[in-house]
């Protein structure tokens, strides 16, 4: 009965410790995200300022060994997303993926003329390496 009393004590002893501790963690990530919101919010309104019109939301998740703080800065009356917000993409990758290719063209990343075994521009590196695992059927056409 004693050992149990004991145990029960120790529990009631241990409990509100971490309880504190879990609270004061909490309560600097909180001030963490009022920090990281007061500063996206500030872009936001100050771009808007310049463009001379509303951007319909400014968002920023950034993420630490101790903390992921996702705050989503709208203009009054539009609704914030959340970090649990999805978005359908659908076939906007390719355009991105198209744009992002031509833009390494432009800038002599990449000759979209060389064939993938052809080594980059300015590099003695092939676009791929020539191992089995990059073994692509006709890769020298």
């Amino acid at each position: 009965m004693i050992s149990s009393l004991y145990k029960l004590n120790k529990v009631f002893l241990i409990c509100p410790i971490y309880i504190f501790l879990f609270c004061c963690q909490l309560t600097a990530q909180n001030e963490n995200s009022v920090k990281v919101k007061s500063a996206v919010d500030k872009v936001r309104i100050d771009y808007e300022k310049i463009i001379q019109r509303k951007i319909p939301s400014l968002n920023v998740l950034i993420q630490t060994p101790e903390e992921n703080i996702f705050v989503s800065s709208v203009p009054d009356g539009s609704t914030p997303i959340t970090k649990d917000t999805y978005f359908r993409f659908a076939s906007n990758t390719k355009n991105f993926t198209s744009a992002s290719i031509l833009n390494m063209q432009e800038e002599g990343w990449l000759d979209i003329k060389s064939k993938i075994t052809d080594n980059i521009p300015g590099s003695s590196m092939p676009y791929i390496p020539n191992t089995t695992e990059f073994d692509i059927p006709y890769k020298n056409e």
